[in-house]
């Protein structure tokens, strides 16, 4: 992608290269590989193709009568509306506790009915979880391993760890309408 730079008395000189520079003393950058590398031109052409795209749709211009022996009179009309509407796409909701060495972080959440929550093991001590209710309970889990509960109805949801709960491993979930 290189060219000799050529040596003729309407140009100048080419100034020698800048250190860490990729040009070859005597060589310029051919100008597609300017054009290539430069992030200004990846986001400038694009833009300019879907800006003459749009302009197509504009009305073609008319030629007004006129009378015998005067300059026609050109009338442009364009119509070009683009309308643009983004929506965001329900998505469920969620919320992670993680579960450290004998702590759940956040130990007291709030959440609206309908949402997801997941406990995540985050510490090297392996942890179960049982609601104080009854409404969900899990086994042991290690390093890395997650249980979700979506709640359903609005309420208190006071839960623990049980092999730490004397360590101080308990939480609250509230959920709310």
């Amino acid at each position: 992608m290189w060219r000799r730079a050529t040596s003729s008395p309407s140009r100048s000189r080419i100034a020698p290269p800048r250190p860490g520079s990729r040009h070859h003393p005597g060589q310029v950058p051919a100008p597609s590989s300017v054009v290539g590398r430069s992030p200004v031109w990846r986001i400038a052409v694009p833009v300019t193709f879907a800006l003459l795209v749009a302009s197509c749709g504009a009305a073609p211009t008319q030629t007004a009568p006129t009378a015998r022996g005067t300059t026609p009179q050109v009338i442009a009309t364009a119509t070009a509306t683009a309308t643009i509407t983004l929506s965001p796409s329900p998505t469920p909701a969620a919320a992670v506790i993680e579960m450290g060495d004998n702590f759940f972080d956040p130990a007291q959440l709030t959440v609206k009915v309908g949402t997801t929550v997941t406990w995540k093991v985050v510490g090297q001590s392996t942890h179960d979880l049982a609601a104080r209710d009854g409404s969900f309970v899990n086994n042991t889990m290690a390093f890395g391993q997650t249980f979700s509960f979506t709640f359903a109805k609005a309420g208190r949801y006071a839960y623990v760890c049980t092999q730490h709960e004397g360590d101080g491993m308990t939480g609250e979930v509230t959920v709310i309408e």
